[in-house]
């Protein structure tokens, strides 16, 4: 059998200022079925770590520099920095080399992107005696290396030595990349993602996260659109299946009642409107829901009113920082109601692509966050089984209805406080006992793990994954307690099955089930996969 070359290539830039275009340029890399090699592998660099950097790209078979608006960190050592440096050695040892510099004629910077501009021109000078392509974003970044790496693969002997064998789907090669990070005190996050641009891994935590690395708190704002007049009485009134329907009145972050505010931080003009239209939209839908005796109410829920990202300036674990403000469920389901039309009509709001675009200095989407809720695994049998619930079309509103999805998933709500503040922890155990019945001694007994903080932008939803686990905790006993009747009186999910947590079950239940799976339970499971493949539970 003859197995393909995998190269590994070196990866050299900046990095604070630059880890979006550099998870991009690793994903594709990665999707090539190649090797990426960086300082996401050795952590911080200083001079110690010049000898294992050098190692690093004799080791590898191409070197990649990216350049875009700083100079970087200089070495004490050497007087230049740490980026030129590796350039510099990769010259000297006659390594192939790629050279990508931002155009910041088509893409300028900010004076905070930027530092050492006269350092940083001297050494652009250096890069142009050899032949290099200028990009402007991180996707047309990636896109050009794909290329410029095809065009390079294509001219090798085939005999050529220093490649990777093929492992057969990145599954081993992510896995491979995890244990190399953690053999080397790697303490940089890695995203694993497939090709499916929808869905945005914004922060990943290495395994997971602790539970200092997340700040959850209330920005005390209130965002709050009430049910149409006409169609209060009915809606309000209570039925013995479960739809109870209170309103509540408008009310917006500046606390005013008119949503002017809304339209000037969103920039979308007609956004008045558009609420007005789409509460009537929405309020004839669950119309038609209370005449089908499925279960509704309106409960008080959590939007993301900002987030941040970061990492810890001594250890460099990441950490993310989240203000939540208070909604309703009715004003969740209109602003993904208006959503809908603007991604239908091509709107800038669908075209985000990283944290900064949701909300910045010149625009605030925030108020269509209006849900921020988790999605979490269980895993049994000593953590070699995953338990997946198929979605139940009784009690959600999304076209992935009656398809697989994670074991449990909650929208957080304004009784998950613990301390006067708002707790992952307590959204995490309300949504394992009222969706699948467990009892507060079995939650209390098992710790999750929050892995993931993701956003869906086919939803424009932000959510958290997390895993626990509880191998003694067998089907038929998990069955048994799922069958009650949730508090919205419905049940969550119509069934539940295991999964053994490999590769091969995982890839044939993939091509081969019936149902299918969720588009995020999807990166969900691989991710979970490639965690255990690493070692981390």
């Amino acid at each position: 059998m003859q197995f393909p070359i995998k190269y590994q290539i070196f990866i050299s830039s900046t990095f604070e200022d630059m880890q979006t275009e550099r998870s991009a340029v690793i994903m594709k890399i990665l999707a090539m079925g190649h090797f990426p090699a960086g300082m996401e592998f050795f952590g911080s660099v200083d001079d110690s770590s010049i000898n294992t950097i050098k190692k690093m790209i004799r080791e590898s078979d191409i070197y990649i520099i990216i350049v875009k608006g700083r100079y970087g960190s200089i070495s004490d050592a050497h007087k230049i920095s740490y980026t030129e440096l590796e350039y510099d050695y990769a010259v000297k040892i006659r390594k192939p080399i790629l050279v990508f510099v931002l155009d910041d004629n088509k893409a300028p910077l900010l004076k905070t992107e930027r530092d050492n501009d006269e350092r940083l021109s001297i050494f652009k000078k250096k890069l142009a005696n050899r032949q290099y392509s200028t990009w402007t974003n991180s996707h047309e970044l990636a896109s050009q290396i794909n290329s410029s790496l095809q065009r390079w693969i294509h001219e090798q002997d085939k005999k050529l030595k220093g490649g990777f064998i093929s492992l057969s789907e990145n599954f081993e090669i992510l896995a491979e990349v995890l244990r190399r990070r953690r053999s080397s005190s790697q303490r940089h996050s890695f995203e694993f993602l497939e090709d499916n641009e929808d869905i945005l891994v914004l922060q990943n935590g290495y395994p997971h996260f602790s539970i200092d690395e997340i700040s959850i708190t209330d920005s005390d704002k209130r965002l709050l659109i009430g049910i149409p007049e006409q169609f209060r009485e009915e809606l309000q009134s209570g039925d013995p299946n479960g739809f109870n329907f209170k309103s509540r009145e408008n009310l917006s972050f500046d606390s005013s009642n008119g949503f002017q505010d809304l339209e000037e931080i969103t920039k979308i003009k007609g956004l008045r409107d558009k609420i007005k239209k789409h509460s009537i939209d929405v309020a004839i839908g669950l119309q038609e829901l209370k005449k089908k005796n499925m279960a509704r109410f309106n409960g008080e829920m959590f939007g993301v009113k900002s987030v941040s990202h970061s990492r810890d300036q001594y250890s460099e674990r990441p950490r993310i920082s989240i203000h939540l403000y208070h909604t309703d469920y009715f004003t969740y389901r209109v602003f993904a109601s208006i959503y809908k039309e603007l991604k239908n009509e091509g709107h800038a709001i669908s075209k985000v692509k990283v944290i900064e675009d949701l909300m910045n200095a010149e625009v605030d989407y925030s108020p269509f966050l209006s849900s921020f809720g988790i999605a979490a695994f269980i895993l049994t049998n000593n953590n070699n089984d995953v338990i997946l619930s198929l979605r139940s079309g009784l009690t959600t509103h999304l076209k992935e209805d009656n398809a697989w999805h994670y074991t449990m998933n909650e929208a957080f709500s304004q009784t998950d406080i613990e301390d006067n503040l708002p707790s992952l922890h307590a959204c995490f155990n309300r949504g394992l006992k009222e969706e699948l019945g467990l009892s507060n001694k079995t939650i209390q007994s098992h710790a999750p793990k929050f892995t993931t903080l993701l956003f869906h932008r086919n939803r424009f939803e932000m959510g958290i994954n997390a895993y626990i686990s509880m191998p003694n905790l067998k089907l038929d006993e998990l069955d048994a307690f799922r069958k009650h009747k949730s508090k919205d009186g419905s049940f969550e999910s119509e069934k539940i099955k295991s999964l053994p947590l490999e590769k091969d079950a995982v890839l044939n239940f993939l091509k081969k089930d019936k149902y299918g799976l969720t588009d995020g339970a999807k990166i969900g499971l691989k991710n979970l996969l490639i965690r255990k493949m690493a070692g981390d539970f």
